[in-house]
């Protein structure tokens, strides 16, 4: 029996929520530079075109501060020992009746790290549910 190799990458998106029709919209460079000004960057312009053809609110740009990704980066290795302490501590019977606090620990650690990049556990994503027409379902 032969079995498939899975694909690298993500999985598929789902047909009702995969964009494959592309508009094409030739602009002059003060245009660009104006679009790119009023979206938060040029990677943002195709959202913020969607966005407001369809009459929704444009994607918010998350600002991260440098300080805060200099914080971020120290964190890292601090959760990194952290892993390594747990995983030390699993090994050893004793260790077994601290590996709750461990795990509390390093959960907020892992939030912090995520609030210091502007991100919240709850974020919406870029293919919410309201960019599907229910009507094709």
């Amino acid at each position: 029996m032969k079995t498939e190799k899975r694909k690298r990458g993500p999985a598929p998106l789902a047909p009702a929520v995969k964009r494959s029709h592309r508009i094409t919209v030739f602009v002059r460079d003060q245009e660009l530079d104006k679009l790119a000004d009023r979206a938060g960057g040029t990677e943002w312009i195709p959202s913020f075109l969607r966005a407001a053809a369809l009459g929704k609110s444009a994607p918010r740009r998350i600002v991260v501060p440098p300080l805060n990704r200099e914080v971020w980066a120290d964190f890292a290795r601090t959760a990194g020992n952290l892993n390594q302490i747990a995983h030390r501590l699993n090994l050893v019977e004793k260790g077994a009746e601290l590996a709750p606090k461990i795990e509390e620990v390093s959960q907020a650690l892992a939030e912090f790290r995520r609030r210091l990049l502007g991100q919240n556990l709850f974020m919406p994503s870029l293919y919410d549910s309201e960019d599907v027409d229910e009507s094709q379902n």
